[in-house]
């Protein structure tokens, strides 16, 4: 019986963190904090690398985590573009062309574990309208230096500056230029 109730509160609970509307609210949330995050410039005058992790509650939320932030990001381009010609303060119209230029250049990927075969977790993905293949392939194949999304989410200079993950990822994960972590 009380497995029963625990399995009822989880599943409400899942249902409501997994909400498309809710997932798109904190996207947009995350687009417009995580540029202005890193606004911070070393003794050069150049940005800081840093980067961030988006925690999800699943495999699934963190790919549609990736696909709602690239989908806000767009939106915030469009709209800082629209700010930077009717705004009059030279130093905010910096400040935005900086905060564009940033998002133009960042990479991210969802980081997740495989279960089963290839096959059968491309299916698990497709069925729920998503796509693992690029991910996969971050991780799985690396480079002609051998590096994979690790490696280059780990480099400080590396544009790939925003992960989307799941607590598994975290497990002993050490990478000094993390600077925000998002929890969902």
């Amino acid at each position: 019986e009380q497995k029963k109730k625990l399995d009822k509160e989880y599943s409400t609970l899942f249902e409501v963190v997994r909400r498309e509307d809710r997932l798109q609210e904190i996207a947009k949330h995350i687009v417009q904090h995580y540029p202005y995050r890193l606004d911070v410039l070393d003794d050069n005058q150049h940005r800081k690398p840093m980067k961030a992790m988006v925690v999800c509650i699943d495999k699934f939320t963190a790919v549609r985590m990736f696909e709602f932030v690239q989908a806000a990001q767009k939106e915030e381009i469009k709209e800082l573009r629209k700010k930077i010609v009717k705004e009059t303060d030279s130093e905010l119209k910096e400040r935005y062309k900086r905060a564009i230029a940033f998002m133009e250049e960042t990479r991210m990927s969802a980081v997740i574990s495989q279960e089963g075969s290839d096959k059968e977790e491309k299916e698990v993905f497709e069925k729920e309208g998503l796509n693992i293949t690029p991910h996969r392939n971050l991780m799985d194949y690396p480079d002609k230096d051998g590096r994979n999304i690790e490696d280059y989410f780990k480099d400080p200079n590396n544009t790939y500056r925003i992960v989307f993950v799941t607590a598994m990822w975290l497990t002993g994960f050490d990478a000094p230029s993390v600077s925000t972590l998002y929890l969902d």
